[in-house]
């Protein structure tokens, strides 16, 4: 399990009070005062995350400052935004949010941190289905209900609001289990020069010739390579004493392999072509 913090990088806050302004203070009020409402949008910086994390649980930090009317069943509601926010954002003009929201009951508590699980709002910012427009932190407005909480513009670390995430990254997929292991076998019994049949390379991973010299005399044998099965080109070449194998990789990618023999007089050789290919 990984974890990681992130810090608030941008808050405006506003109220009903100074309905066409907009504060950007070391600290910020949700809730209402039984005259005015007082909110707050916030902006987390998720972007150099990595892109194949699993959320397993996010956690909005908030730090409170003061409680200015306790009581019983108090509640905080998070919204995911739908519009952009800024220095233009206002009591009068907000931007949209989802209908969805998260309520956090806060219960009665003089000061200190809080947090709020916004799981599904992360993992949905993640996964495509919301832009990360930022939130919306409001209190309970059906009664007085005033909080005072740190902000982005605290100069106390403690008291600025976070992003506490959880998160796994899945092992990256084995293509061991996705590729066979083939053998192409021939026989060839001549004199003078010998030739195998084209192979069609173009599917295949890499390769290796295996080359036994059956006969009395040396073998040359040359792997030549083509990019259309009509014009080709020498590769790798070894002389095989006879009784003894000799194992051949091509030096160069085409199309087409195969592999010329010459030997002084008759012979025989077995030849197996083990490859790697995608199942």
């Amino acid at each position: 399990m990984n974890e990681t913090l992130l810090l608030c990088t941008r808050q405006v806050s506003v109220n009903s009070k100074f309905p066409d302004q907009n504060f950007k203070d070391e600290t910020f009020q949700a809730g209402t005062d039984g005259a005015y409402n007082y909110r707050s949008f916030m902006f987390f910086d998720i972007m150099n995350l990595p892109f194949n994390i699993n959320v397993v649980s996010a956690r909005l930090v908030i730090y409170l400052i003061e409680d200015l009317y306790k009581f019983t069943g108090k509640k905080l509601y998070i919204y995911g935004l739908l519009d952009d926010f800024g220095h233009f954002t206002t009591y009068s003009f907000q931007p949209r949010t989802e209908s969805r929201y998260v309520k956090f009951n806060m219960n009665i508590r003089s000061s200190g941190p809080m947090q709020i699980d916004v799981t599904d709002i992360v993992r949905k910012w993640r996964n495509g289905n919301l832009i990360n427009k930022g939130i919306l932190l409001r209190g309970d407005e059906r009664r007085p209900s005033l909080i005072t909480l740190g902000s982005a513009h605290n100069m106390n670390y403690n008291l600025i609001p976070k992003l506490k995430l959880q998160y796994t990254i899945p092992e990256p997929p084995s293509i061991l289990g996705n590729i066979e292991i083939k053998t192409f076998t021939w026989y060839l019994s001549f004199s003078g020069s010998a030739v195998t049949p084209d192979i069609d390379v173009s599917a295949i991973i890499e390769g290796t010739f295996f080359i036994k010299n059956l006969g009395p005399n040396q073998v040359k044998a040359n792997i030549e390579v083509s990019y259309d099965g009509s014009n080709w080109s020498k590769d790798t070449e070894r002389v095989i004493p006879p009784g003894t194998t000799a194992a051949m990789a091509p030096q160069y990618y085409g199309k087409f392999y195969r592999v010329r023999f010459t030997s002084a007089g008759s012979t025989a050789v077995d030849i197996k072509f083990i490859y790697q290919v995608y199942r």
